[in-house]
């Protein structure tokens, strides 16, 4: 005759209490379980909240690597404008002038970026200010909307 196997965990044996059962005396409440089966609520939050720092840690890093790269994308735009050459050529001379000016690419990519919007402001202020006669009064403004020499 076959007997099924039992599934599951086992059932307990019949017969005398062995270990710290069999030391109990009668009406002793049964010792708690070890400190590291039962989860501590203090624990789990800790190791919760310093997965979210360390999360929070890694966007801060990624968007400041990403604003990086807008930058020496930018710096490298510019240098197109400028030097009337293409993406690869701007890269290699940006390459090129950080290692000659011995800062970092992207320090050099903000100096040129500071530069160029210096240019611009620069240049459209002095398009503001030259119609302006000798007396220094206020050019006037036009009220047709047109290009600005800003952008």
């Amino acid at each position: 005759m076959h007997t099924p196997q039992q599934r599951g965990p086992a059932a307990p044996a019949a017969g005398p209490p062995t270990g710290q059962a069999a030391r109990r005396t009668p009406g002793e409440a049964e010792p708690a379980d070890p400190p590291e089966i039962i989860p501590d609520a203090g624990t789990v939050i800790g190791r919760l909240a310093a997965t979210v720092e360390r999360l929070r840690r890694g966007v801060r890093e990624a968007h400041a690597a990403a604003d990086g790269r807008a930058l020496l994308e930018l710096a490298k735009g510019i240098l197109i404008e400028r030097l009337q050459c293409g993406p690869v050529e701007a890269a290699r001379q940006l390459a090129a002038l950080a290692e000659r000016a011995g800062q970092p690419q992207l320090e050099l990519a903000a100096d040129i970026i500071n530069q160029a919007a210096h240019d611009r402001m620069t240049e459209a202020a002095g398009e503001f200010l030259a119609p302006a006669g000798a007396d220094g009064a206020p050019p006037a403004v036009s009220a047709a909307p047109g290009p600005s020499a800003a952008v």
